[in-house]
């Protein structure tokens, strides 16, 4: 698993990084950042998701840029998971294609099916009945 988050790891040390650089209030010392980074990780690693460096790298990276944007103390790590967003949704499927002899097998299904309900039974007459009766009321 750790060379699994190698990419993690280095998006989080990048990002830390450039939060140094701003030098905010409450920023760890440079003897910490090694430290810091690491409890960084430990926040992200124990999170319920399977990080996947295709669909989190630029989520992360775009967390820490949010962050840089809107922030004015040092963050702690629930700053950065409250910018990560949302993973971008997975790419639909292509409808299936069918065969013409399918689609002829279902045109037929549903014409059964069309039969079926326009003989429903009503009571104790048949739907046409009814339509009838009715018709001779108005």
């Amino acid at each position: 698993m750790a060379n699994d988050l190698a990419w993690l790891r280095a998006e989080v040390g990048t990002g830390l990084q450039k939060l140094v650089l701003l030098r905010l209030p409450g920023a760890p010392s440079a003897e910490l950042l090694a430290a810091t980074a690491a409890v960084w990780l430990e926040a992200l690693e124990s999170m319920p998701v399977a990080w996947d460096e295709a669909a989190d790298a630029l989520r992360v990276r775009g967390g820490f840029t949010r962050l840089l944007r809107t922030i004015d103390r040092w963050p702690a790590p629930i700053h950065l998971i409250a910018q990560l967003g949302n993973r971008d949704p997975p790419k639909r499927l292509p409808a299936p294609s069918m065969t013409a002899e399918e689609k002829a097998r279902n045109s037929e299904r549903m014409a059964q099916v069309k039969a079926v309900i326009g003989k429903k039974v009503i009571g104790n007459r048949s739907k046409e009945d009814s339509y009838e009766r009715d018709s001779r009321r108005v």
